[in-house]
């Protein structure tokens, strides 16, 4: 009974001896992903400034393209006026 239960022990003292080595490994595993997800939530966070950056670029462009489009219509209205005045001559 004695030789069974020192069997059972040194097999449960093997078991525990793995599990630590699991246990390290996976904590080094995790720390590795913890560094990972810093790193990716760094460059979302990169990709996101870079966007509204971009999303004010685009406003900023539509209110050219707006300014413009005025500009030409108003050219546009004047070149009109004065075919008008040529023709009436």
């Amino acid at each position: 009974m004695l030789k069974a239960v020192q069997e059972e022990h040194g097999r449960l003292r093997a078991d525990v001896g793995n599990l630590d080595k699991e246990n390290k490994e996976l904590k080094a595993e995790n720390a590795k992903f913890a560094e990972e997800n810093m790193q990716l939530f760094a460059k979302v966070g990169d990709l996101e400034k870079r966007a509204l950056e971009g999303n004010d670029q685009i406003d900023e462009l539509n209110q050219e393209k707006a300014l413009t489009k005025l500009a030409v219509d108003d050219l546009l209205d004047r070149l009109i006026s004065i075919d008008t005045l040529v023709e009436k001559q």
